[in-house]
């Protein structure tokens, strides 16, 4: 499914920008997992902090 025969440029266009697209994609969720995370061990940190 992943291998495309390319016989127009116009085709080889919309190849990249769907490229482009999904690595932005992937990279806004990588973001977003990793702020999620550092959020999770702030709260984490100051739960701790308030029980002890």
């Amino acid at each position: 499914m992943w291998v495309t025969i390319i016989n127009d440029v116009e085709d080889e266009k919309k190849l990249w920008k769907s490229a482009r697209h999904l690595i932005w994609m992937w990279k806004i969720k990588m973001i977003c997992k990793s702020k999620i995370q550092t959020r999770g061990n702030t709260i984490g940190v100051i739960v701790t902090l308030v029980l002890l």
